[in-house]
């Protein structure tokens, strides 16, 4: 924000609730991501038993790993929790009202924050909306689908593109698919690395980079790389999207998504119940729907029970809400946005047109409007629209 918000703002950050021990990441690079965090229902012919088999027991060492390590701590690290986290802050700072900077999972606790203290709020940005009122099933399904849409945009991108690097003669989609096809009957080897390259590297590879335009080139060339024998370029961009450190260990990043997203959203607890829903997060996003259902599996073992917000989120009586949703986010669709800006009380909803994860590292225009709201409270226009920053493959 600048010398002007510092000059007139105490600026502080809120950190959600963490899993503390740093050896969760080790002793789960053991547990989960040994099996290479197996992708059973992208894979180009039916899995077998043994697949099967992994999946399931990652899954269940996953969340046995966290409640060994999380222990009494684990049902404390939801939303709900650090919203009261938030209002501890306030009252330290001896504030009356806040402001408050909510981008992807932070607009889950600015929200949260705004329908249960709404009279402590001054000013409200929530960018990238993460729905805060959704059933899991339901967020899994509109979480991948919209997904889908911003990596399709990828391809479509690259295929106009002749200085795309996975061109692919104007047809990147097939190429991709292509690609996935072959990785399944033979995933790649990397000189000096043991493990193998496959379709969970190159989907990890893809979600580390997807969210971020300017990484788009960066992507593209490690998906040709690939697509030509060598598998270098995929495994250090997954390796980044995992947290692994150069020493083979893991950050705990994955964990706590993990462990908040299970506590916040409710889930399917039953094995055959989520291999069910897996199948309809597949029909929506044919490419990497399985992809992201993994990354929420070990819910299905979680050793504590979800406890959902309020469903009817409205924070009546608060200041206006200004609420910022991009039209082909790549993590939170822009109908999430368009829902809480209708449930909000007092929810003014800006629009950027275009890709990419949080509109306020990817407009000018969306972060000056934002700027412009907490610093001054100077609403965008009824029906504002925003375009995106910078060009891709140009």
């Amino acid at each position: 924000m600048g010398e002007a918000a510092r000059q007139y703002h105490d600026i502080r950050a809120l950190e959600r609730r963490v899993l503390v021990p740093e050896e969760l990441g080790v002793l789960l690079q053991h547990v989960v991501r040994r099996v290479e965090r197996v992708v059973i229902a992208v894979r180009s012919r039916k899995h077998d038993d043994a697949e099967l088999d992994a999946w399931l027991a990652g899954g269940r060492a996953f969340a046995a790993a966290c409640a060994a390590n999380g222990g009494e701590l684990i049902p404390f690290l939801g939303t709900e929790h650090v919203v009261s986290d938030m209002e501890r802050l306030r009252l330290a700072l001896g504030e009356e009202t806040i402001s408050f900077l909510g981008i992807s999972y932070g607009t889950s606790i600015g929200a949260r924050y705004a329908d249960r203290y709404p009279e402590r709020v001054r000013a409200f940005a929530l960018d990238a909306v993460l729905a805060p009122s959704l059933d899991g099933a339901t967020l899994l399904t509109q979480w991948s689908a919209g997904y889908e849409r911003s990596f399709d945009a990828f391809l479509a991108d690259c295929s106009a593109a002749l200085t795309c690097p996975f061109h692919a003669g104007g047809d990147a989609g097939a190429a991709f698919d292509g690609l996935m096809q072959r990785l399944d009957a033979a995933p790649l080897a990397v000189a000096g690395d043991p493990r193998p390259v496959g379709q969970s590297a190159v989907l990890a590879a893809i979600d580390g980079t997807l969210w971020n335009p300017p990484q788009w080139p960066q992507l593209a060339a490690a998906l040709a790389a690939a697509a030509g024998g060598d598998g270098t370029d995929v495994l250090a961009l997954a390796d980044a999207f995992n947290d692994r450190r150069p020493d083979g260990t893991y950050g705990t990043a994955g964990e706590v998504f993990a462990a908040v997203a299970c506590l916040d959203y409710s889930f399917p607890r039953d094995p055959a119940a989520y291999q069910a829903l897996v199948v309809k997060v597949v029909a929506a996003a044919p490419r990497t729907g399985a992809f992201n259902a993994n990354q929420v599996f070990p819910c299905v073992f979680w050793p504590a029970p979800a406890a959902p917000a309020v469903t009817d989120i409205a924070a009546n009586g608060a200041p206006p809400i200004l609420v910022v949703g991009a039209t082909v986010d790549t993590q939170d669709p822009y109908a999430w946005a368009v829902d809480l800006a209708t449930r909000l009380e007092s929810g003014v909803l800006l629009t950027r047109d275009g890709t990419g994860h949080v509109s306020y590292l990817h407009s000018r225009c969306a972060y000056d409007a934002i700027n412009a709201y907490l610093l001054d409270l100077a609403l965008p226009a009824a029906g504002a629209s925003c375009p995106s920053t910078g060009g891709l493959f140009g």
